[in-house]
């Protein structure tokens, strides 16, 4: 009776919030099943991006169901199934991001290895709206960004540029997409580590410079190529690539659109750490910093990238209210206790 209910609550809130979403919602014994179909206003212009609007009936919980539901917005491009992994890891797959939940560690996976994982614009903006999200759940502790495949990212899709970036208007529309999206990387008050396998380059180059760590393996390869199509990176990337890997190389790096091994990467600052499954060293990194408080650690990204984006960048009142959270908190207290007492404490960001 309650599932019922809940069903026909669910159901009836969606088509109110959303008259242009069509739902079947299922009460079954094992579960509850899910069938969304969203057709935005913008339904053309996603036609023509090659956006689909389609999510697959997928056994959820409850939990799960009221999660997705609320990802469903104006203007959105969903087509997803929610599935449980053999290794008992949540799912969501997108059409062209996965994410894929372990514990406190989340990996968020550009989806399209056909084509070398390359970005489209509908892609720089789902990101954004992915990593503002990850902000709000305080059992998220780090994310890593990796590709599917053999490549982390080849950079921006150019294939649709004729369509969306052709003059200085479009591309100016184009760069506030990538600085919100790479922006919102940055910001994110939790730990970011970018697997990199095989081609970052270009805008792949974007995303990995706004985490806070790069680890690569073997077959990486890292450039920025903006001088073989006349483009000038975006201001945001340059002071980034300035801040990891210093005036002289960031030059070397702009100026001659060179693509550098993983060995030449690391001496230039552009790759942290090289490791034979990036991924999971990554993993394995973030898993250790869970032990650690996460208002410490939000405090010190915040202002660690504050100072490095130059004069300006860094809110001081903000960050001196990051402090003033941060000593006013339970964490603080459990931190005291749990030095106290020789035991390793219990920190849930609060």
């Amino acid at each position: 009776m309650f599932k019922d209910l809940l069903v026909t609550i669910l159901n009836r809130a969606v088509l109110a919030a959303w008259p242009k979403v069509k739902t079947r919602l299922h009460s079954r014994r094992s579960g509850l099943t899910l069938a969304v179909t969203y057709r935005p206003k913008a339904a053309a212009r996603a036609a023509a991006l090659g956006e689909s609007n389609f999510v697959r009936s997928s056994q959820l919980d409850t939990a799960g169901r009221i999660s997705l539901l609320m990802q469903v917005t104006d203007g959105a491009r969903l087509s997803a199934g929610i599935q449980t992994s053999s290794a008992g890891a949540r799912e969501v797959t997108l059409e062209e991001i996965r994410i894929e939940r372990r514990g406190g560690i989340v990996d968020v996976i550009l989806n399209r290895p056909s084509v070398k994982n390359a970005v489209t614009l509908a892609m720089w903006r789902e990101l954004a709206e992915i990593f503002a999200r990850f902000a709000d759940d305080r059992n998220i502790r780090g994310v890593v960004l990796r590709g599917a495949g053999k490549d982390f990212s080849v950079g921006a899709d150019i294939s649709e540029f004729e369509r969306i970036r052709d003059d200085r208007h479009q591309s100016a529309t184009y760069e506030v997409a990538v600085d919100a999206c790479s922006g919102a990387i940055a910001a994110l008050g939790k730990p970011v580590v970018a697997a990199i396998s095989g081609y970052c380059l270009g805008g792949g180059c974007h995303l990995a410079l706004a985490c806070d760590f790069r680890f690569g393996d073997r077959t990486a390869m890292i450039g920025i190529p903006a001088a073989k199509l006349s483009i000038v990176y975006g201001l945001h990337s340059v002071q980034r690539l300035l801040a990891l890997a210093g005036v002289s190389n960031a030059k070397r790096i702009l100026y001659s659109a060179d693509r550098y091994p993983a060995e030449q990467a690391v001496s230039m600052g552009l790759l942290d750490e090289l490791h034979e499954d990036a991924g999971l060293a990554a993993e394995t990194f973030l898993q250790r910093l869970t032990g650690n408080a996460p208002l410490s650690i939000a405090g010190a990204k915040y202002m660690l990238n504050g100072l490095s984006m130059g004069a300006g960048a860094l809110d001081p009142s903000a960050a001196q209210r990051l402090i003033d959270e941060a000593s006013d908190s339970e964490d603080f207290r459990e931190g005291r206790r749990a030095f106290a007492e020789k035991r390793a404490p219990l920190f849930r960001g609060t």
